[in-house]
């Protein structure tokens, strides 16, 4: 007689996936990439996690999917499809996105890996089908700034299923070793105007000669659009054919100011828009008003210098027109048109500002935050890094 092959428990996951979420009766789906491609260890996967998600009373099975050496998992809150003007905001610190819709925010997508590559950015599709994510291998301060090959990563997540469904990583599926001139620490995105790439910044490990690197989403192919930067954090779509990239200026960890740069999505030339020099604290993001000027959040590192500026079309000057007293502002920053949107950690909340550095509201992303003992601290890489408005 066979004997019955024993249940799997969450204790066999927990060895063979170390660190695996625990699925709740909320989250919708669970997906897996996995770095052992072999047979054996997909049916072994398959296996644990479908016992582990009937357990749990979860009814959809696992996607489980192949890379070379890479390892990721997103868990989906939901299901829930995105609608224009929902604000995605990116929290470093849980590796969780959230959704702001109506003024209330809930938990939408969690995402982890087997280098605890932070969670930097969001881009939709213009169908808003698809939502894409990227992933650095920058560790933060605990890691003295060292950026680990091949931990770089673009998600892409089916947002009627909350399915994962694509990886673009920083291997070469070939060869299967680490680009080395592409995807070492990813940060803003964007999904071009026609949807047929996905651009991303690399800012190289604050090392110089950042670049904007390409993936085409037909065929895969990661390509660098153009390079010669400083440390390129994020980028906003600017018309139909170019993008906007604040080029922060860090040199040897010192914050300088930065550059807003032009880029063409079709020939990579870059045209420099506003270059803003002589301050101690950088540049880390931008979009353009409907007049033409800009509107850009710059930080030094602590709360006195994570400010809101003004910048003229002509890149003449600036001046700062908000600051959250006391707060950090994350790099990610958005606008619809009519109002700026820029997420805030200290408070942990999302700021809606007119062009002039007004508040017009705000929407806390978590609540339970005391208002009357907010700690002084650092801004470091755990932050709520990232808001974007959905198109």
């Amino acid at each position: 007689m066979t004997e019955a092959t024993p249940t799997p428990t969450a204790s066999d996951v927990d060895q063979l996936l170390p660190g695996l979420p625990v699925a709740k009766a909320d989250q919708y789906t669970i997906s897996i990439l996995t770095a052992d491609s072999s047979d054996k260890a997909l049916r072994e996967v398959q296996a644990l996690m479908t016992s582990v998600l009937r357990v749990q009373g979860v009814s959809h099975l696992p996607a489980v999917h192949r890379v070379v050496d890479t390892s990721f998992l997103t868990t989906a809150h939901g299901p829930t499809g995105l609608e224009s003007g929902d604000l995605l905001v990116v929290d470093q610190a849980t590796g969780r996105i959230n959704l702001l819709r109506d003024g209330a925010s809930r938990p939408y997508l969690d995402v982890s890996s087997w280098c605890s590559a932070h969670l930097w950015d969001t881009a939709t599709s213009s169908d808003r089908s698809r939502l894409y994510i990227s992933l650095s291998g920058m560790r933060g301060p605990t890691a003295n700034h060292v950026g680990i090959a091949g931990s770089s990563a673009v998600l892409e997540i089916d947002t009627r299923t909350g399915r994962l469904s694509r990886a673009f990583t920083a291997f070469d599926p070939v060869s299967g070793v680490p680009y080395v001139d592409r995807m070492l620490d990813l940060a803003g995105l964007v999904v071009t105007p026609d949807d047929q790439r996905v651009l991303a910044c690399d800012f190289n490990n604050w090392q110089g000669n950042g670049r904007v690197i390409a993936i085409d989403l037909d065929s895969g192919d990661v390509s660098v659009l153009t390079d010669g930067l400083d440390q390129p954090s994020t980028l906003t779509v600017d018309g139909p054919d170019h993008v906007l990239v604040a080029n922060t200026r860090q040199p040897h960890g010192k914050a300088g100011g930065g550059e807003i740069v032009r880029v063409n999505v079709h020939t990579g030339e870059k045209e420099v828009l506003a270059n803003i020099a002589g301050v101690d604290a950088s540049l880390i993001g931008v979009v353009r008003l409907p007049d033409g000027s800009f509107v850009a959040t710059m930080s030094e590192g602590t709360q006195e210098k994570c400010v809101l500026v003004r910048v003229a079309a002509d890149g003449s000057d600036h001046r700062v027109i908000f600051h959250p007293k006391p707060g950090f502002l994350g790099s990610g920053i958005s606008s619809d048109g009519n109002s700026v949107w820029v997420a805030e950690t200290l408070r942990r909340r999302v700021y809606q500002l007119d062009f002039d550095g007004n508040v017009e509201r705000h929407i806390q992303v978590y609540d339970e935050v005391d208002e009357n003992d907010l700690e002084f601290m650092f801004r470091g890489f755990d932050t709520i890094e990232s808001v974007k408005v959905v198109p």
